[in-house]
């Protein structure tokens, strides 16, 4: 891996990965999974028109170089390290950090960044039976003490000197703006905040008269950062080039060959959801395939 510059070379002990998998550092992996987001964002770059003005790059940017910072939990580093099992959920303790950064997003896009940390592993259930609210002892009061003050102070200043540049070096300073991080104390209360935002947002976007188009962000915000994550686990150095192919270069047209009716209509409805029934041997698959690629164009 190339590293960036400026490196946070005094978080070189701090790892995200067991040896298991590869023993990266937190900061390894961190830019490994940002430059995955930097090649979605120039294979997509049109996507954050689907998100109603919500600046999607900005907000998965701040939320994907927060989304592991509680990995450096002493638990959480104990485990990486052949230790025993830790009970707690490491992207909870992230939004720890969501202070840091708050004052340069809207009140809109701090539910987002916020639902990118906490939910790029666990659904909302999960995290609920774990951080229920009302206890006499509430659990994020233990989860807090995992991250030593020494530990937080390398965390925060990681953010404040790479993570404006990193954006700049990745190509994203066009979508991602400057925020000049705040540090902030590690508080149970305030991680208890940020949970009750998460937990508003799911409630209202899933009552029963909320708008489907209200959801796409959300959408998007989980599905980019989970798939740039998961490519940066699995080692993946870039993305292939898209496939660039009209729908017919999947389907035979040669001599004795035809298009069958539901292969067009297909292509044609690629922008819309579609139920396709047909007999076995009558291309099914190659109608899927035209409504993958559905440019609708040229049809013979």
């Amino acid at each position: 891996m190339m590293k960036p510059s400026p490196w946070p070379d005094w978080l070189d002990d701090v790892l995200a990965k067991s040896r298991q998998y590869g023993g990266e550092t937190l900061a390894s992996h961190t830019w490994d999974v940002l430059c995955r987001l930097a090649d979605l964002y120039r294979l997509r770059p049109h996507l954050a028109d689907l998100a109603g003005g919500v600046r999607l790059w900005h907000c998965l940017y701040w939320a994907t170089f927060l989304h592991d910072f509680g990995k450096a939990a002493a638990g959480f580093q104990r485990r990486l390290r052949g230790g025993p099992a830790w009970s707690h959920r490491h992207e909870v303790l992230s939004l720890a950090f969501v202070d840091a950064i708050a004052h340069g997003l809207s009140d809109e896009e701090q539910c987002w960044v916020v639902a990118a940390i906490v939910s790029h592993h666990r659904d909302v259930a999960e995290i609920r039976e774990l951080y229920p609210a009302g206890l006499r002892k509430d659990p994020l009061s233990d989860l807090c003490a995992e991250l030593q003050p020494a530990t937080t102070d390398l965390l925060h200043r990681w953010l404040g000197e790479c993570a404006n540049p990193w954006r700049i070096g990745l190509g994203m300073a066009d979508v991602v703006a400057e925020i000049n991080p705040q540090s902030h104390p590690i508080d149970a209360g305030r991680i208890r905040h940020w949970l009750s935002v998460y937990h508003q947002w799911v409630d209202t976007l899933t009552a029963a008269d909320t708008a489907t188009t209200a959801r796409i962000p959300g959408i998007l915000l989980r599905g980019l950062i989970t798939t740039a994550d998961h490519m940066a686990s699995a080692h993946l150095q870039q993305l292939p080039e898209p496939i660039r192919h009209s729908w017919q270069a999947v389907i035979p047209a040669g001599p004795g060959q035809k298009t069958y009716s539901h292969q067009v209509a297909s292509a044609n409805a690629s922008a819309q959801h579609v139920l396709l029934m047909a007999p076995t041997g009558s291309g099914k698959t190659e109608a899927a395939l035209a409504w993958a690629f559905g440019d609708g164009n040229n049809v013979p």
